[in-house]
């Protein structure tokens, strides 16, 4: 028992010099940038984010996000009556990507005590979207077999006559923007190594509403509103907070 007591003693001036450690790590100001890759229930999305400090528990953030919009009812085929064709997304008539800038705010729930150990972030953010809707072509044969042409989908195009989906490029003199905006929800799994550096994946949903209806599919009559499940893996760095509004925190302190 005697022993057990020394032993106390000789290890708390070194506990208490790793917890020290551990706090003056927690507390440095430090803001960050990172990039996310991820995907969605309904597509892709990549994104820009520029976080700011506030305290040990928050820090605020600006967000830039791509994401493609694609609807449930999306199916591709392959068309078997030509062998070379690509994958078709039959009776699609638009292509829908979204453009979105938005503010947010992040709240550590689970500090990094250690360089290997997980931080957990609960995260919200919201703002302005941009749809952007392109009109989709088709590269198609006619019905007598003898040419080809290119086509929007019609009620009466047969899949047996799509011989491919149209170059990109086709269409974008057409494209057309709808406003709207979007809220989102997330948690994030912060576990780089390194001080200096972000790793993180982040789960979360989000939902876009839109001024005009969006039409993806032939036969729908368009929606207002999007929902979807996100998965992002992010990579970014940090970096000292700028003298200026670090004397401003500690000004609120």
């Amino acid at each position: 028992m005697r022993k057990v007591f020394f032993l106390i003693l000789f290890l708390v001036p070194y506990l208490g010099f790793s917890q020290g450690e551990i706090a003056k790590f927690n507390t440095v100001f430090k803001d960050n940038i990172s990039f996310g890759v991820g995907l969605k229930s309904n597509g892709y999305r990549i994104s820009y984010r520029r976080g700011y400090f506030v305290n040990i528990y928050q820090r605020n953030f600006y967000e830039i996000e791509f994401t493609q919009i694609k609807d449930p009812r999306e199916i591709k085929f392959s068309n078997p009556y030509f062998f070379s064709s690509s994958n078709i997304y039959f009776a699609k008539v638009n292509a829908v990507n979204d453009l979105r800038v938005g503010y947010g705010r992040m709240q550590i729930l689970t500090q990094k005590m250690d360089r290997g150990s997980v931080e957990i972030r609960f995260l919200m953010s919201g703002g302005a979207s941009l749809a952007m809707i392109k009109p989709v072509y088709y590269v198609v044969l006619d019905k007598t077999a003898t040419y080809e042409f290119v086509t929007k989908f019609t009620r009466d195009l047969l899949l047996q006559q799509v011989i491919e989906m149209a170059p990109f490029y086709r269409g974008l003199d057409e494209l057309k923007f709808n406003p709207g905006s979007y809220i989102k929800l997330g948690i994030s799994f912060e576990y780089a190594k390194k001080t200096n550096a972000i790793s993180a994946l982040e789960v979360g949903g989000s939902l876009s509403a839109y001024l005009l209806p969006i039409k993806i599919i032939y036969g729908n009559r368009g929606r207002h509103l999007f929902a979807a499940l996100y998965l992002e893996y992010r990579l970014g760095r940090y970096f000292p907070t700028s003298l200026k509004r670090k004397k401003r925190l500690e000004q609120n302190e």
